[in-house]
């Protein structure tokens, strides 16, 4: 399901409201409604879960959406298990892109706790997350949100991690243009923090007269 996440977001949206409000069915909604049922009569069938086997999950975050690939290995070939999608939080969804996808990744195991049946888990992510919050967790995340991360990722023996080096299933299909590379780590600071040049002390000409635009907000 390439789109699904996104094509049943104006079906949620027509939920939304009072509880005796009158469902509006518009074009839009009709056309997301069309598209998610196309997609569901063209996903592969997905398997069982086998109790003897690893798992891997597929990681990918988009627009603010944990999406996730559980399969497993059968002969040469992984096969699909269950496809996952979760709406970040709203404190996850205010934090840098690159942060994100730890959220993702923390969200999606939780999910398939209950398929994996205590087997080993493989979780394949396009970032390394690890260093990710060890860097800037500690900037972003609260102390109760930090430990639960670190328990769950790092001193759990049955999850590892993996850094995706090829196409990850869980982004279904690339953009048209692609994710630029980039420096997590790099972009988070750059993009974040505060500029050097600003300082807490008054501008010894009083007399200068400044204008703020909203271009400049």
């Amino acid at each position: 399901m390439e789109y699904a996440p996104p094509a049943a977001r104006p079906l949620y949206e027509a939920l939304t409201g009072q509880e005796k409000a009158p469902m509006l069915w518009t074009e839009g909604q009709e056309h997301a409604f069309q598209q998610l049922e196309s997609s569901l009569g063209q996903t592969p069938a997905l398997r069982l879960p086998d109790a003897e086997r690893p798992f891997h999950l597929f990681v990918h975050e988009k627009d603010k959406i944990a999406l996730g690939l559980l399969a497993q290995t059968v002969g040469l070939w992984l096969c699909p298990i269950a496809y996952l999608s979760k709406k970040l939080d709203a404190v996850a969804a205010g934090w840098p892109p690159c942060l994100q996808a730890l959220a993702a990744t923390v969200i999606l195991i939780k999910e398939v706790d209950k398929l994996t049946l205590g087997q080993r888990l493989i979780v394949e992510v396009p970032y390394s997350v690890t260093t990710l919050m060890n860097s800037q967790g500690p900037r972003w995340l609260s102390n109760a949100r930090l430990t639960q991360n670190q328990g769950l990722l790092l001193e759990n023996p049955r999850i590892s991690l993996e850094t995706v080096c090829t196409l990850n299933p869980a982004t279904f299909l690339p953009t048209e243009e692609g994710d630029p590379e980039h420096d997590c780590i790099e972009v988070i600071n750059e993009v974040y923090a505060t500029r050097p040049d600003l300082q807490d002390s008054p501008h010894p000409n009083r007399t200068l007269l400044c204008v703020l635009t909203a271009a400049a907000s």
